[in-house]
């Protein structure tokens, strides 16, 4: 009875009071015996869905017989790795050009293009019963017994189509206690779109960083055209259940509407720049620039090295005077490396106390700006 009233005082985030939804969602999140379940996002935000992933791996309570299958899909982005550069991993300009955002992982791994052609499945369970094979089998079974498709799972725990083309990448996370372990399918992706904004314009860069590895895809739909994502939703969700001999269906969420405690937060960091750009392993760059009909200016040459995605070493060398080049240096250090074109971003150098011609100095400061 407690739960009862309980349950009826809540406010829903969407018109001021919180949902009964919710509520059974947290509810489901409390451990009790045999409890597994599956939960459908229907946000396509990927700081949304990356929060909601975090918030239910921090909160939602496991045991050896019990965990939870999340659903997801994004509009039109890119995901990289939890340790990767993301100036080395995609064309920061190009997802720009195309109002695609970046976004950072919590789990290691590699850069994936996202959109609603991709299906993204998270596996929760605890550290003990944490098994990438077992869920991964999940997917090929219901390929396989609805669509008669040849797949398999690789070494490195990819889904590969016809022995070639690679429809799933897998990553995870494991605590001391739980794990979660999270996969890609891809079923009607944009391929084109996959290709132009996976090519990283910054070859420059020496880290050590993890790389991606590179592999040719394909979308299930191009060698089984009736392959569709209700489908998709529909026959996982069959294996996964009967498995674990558990009657039950999907369930949505809304992580944009609901109010789960402490979401907020891990959406708020999942689109900083602290955790987007800031997280970025420790690297070097060395880029040169021409500034033509300058005179004596034009040659310059600018050796960085990033730290947590603050310039924290620089050194400038060209034709000009070194000591305004040491100046020059000292302005740049603990600046933040923005995206080139980011319009939040400020000028970069404040070289306003700087006695040097004031064309000399803006076209020093678009190099900076323009070095990634």
């Amino acid at each position: 009875m407690a739960s009862l009233i309980w349950r009826c005082n809540v406010l829903l985030k969407c018109s001021h009071f919180v949902s009964i939804r919710t509520y059974a969602f947290i509810s489901d999140s409390k451990c009790d015996g045999s409890n597994y379940k599956v939960y459908k996002s229907t946000s396509h935000d990927i700081f949304y869905n990356l929060a909601l992933e975090n918030w239910i791996y921090h909160n939602f309570e496991v045991n050896d017989n019990s965990g939870m299958m999340l659903l997801w899909r994004n509009s039109p982005c890119v995901v990289i790795g939890r340790h990767q550069n993301p100036w080395l991993e995609c064309d920061i300009s190009a997802l720009q050009d195309r109002q695609m955002v970046i976004a950072r992982r919590k789990s290691g791994g590699g850069a994936v293009y996202h959109d609603l052609g991709n299906l993204n499945l998270t596996f929760v369970t605890t550290k003990k019963k944490y098994n990438r094979q077992r869920n991964l089998d999940f997917i090929v079974t219901a390929l396989t017994e609805k669509w008669n498709l040849d797949v398999k799972v690789s070494e490195r725990d990819e889904i590969i189509l016809n022995n070639k083309y690679k429809i799933s990448g897998t990553a995870s996370a494991l605590s001391c206690l739980k794990a979660y372990h999270h996969c890609t399918l891809l079923f009607d992706v944009n391929r084109d779109e996959l290709e132009n904004v996976l090519q990283s314009r910054s070859r420059e860069i020496i880290t050590r960083a993890t790389e991606s590895v590179r592999a040719e895809v394909t979308n299930l739909c191009e060698i089984e055209p009736s392959v569709t994502y209700d489908e998709l939703v529909e026959g996982i969700t069959k294996q996964y259940l009967n498995f674990y001999d558990i009657e039950g269906d999907v369930k949505e969420l809304d992580p944009t509407c609901e109010q789960l405690p402490g979401l907020d937060l891990f959406y708020k960091e999942h689109q900083s720049w602290d955790w987007i750009f800031g997280k970025t392993p420790k690297f070097s760059i060395r880029r040169s620039f021409h500034k033509p009909n300058s005179g004596l200016f034009f040659n310059i040459d600018i050796d960085l090295i990033i730290d947590k995605g603050l310039i924290s070493a620089v050194r400038l060398s060209g034709s000009t005077n070194p000591e305004l080049l040491r100046e020059i240096e000292k302005c740049t250090i603990g600046s933040k490396l923005w995206p080139r074109g980011n319009k939040e971003k400020q000028q970069l150098l404040d070289l306003g106390n700087i006695k040097q011609d004031r064309d000399f100095l803006s076209w020093i400061s678009q190099c900076f700006n323009n070095i990634l």
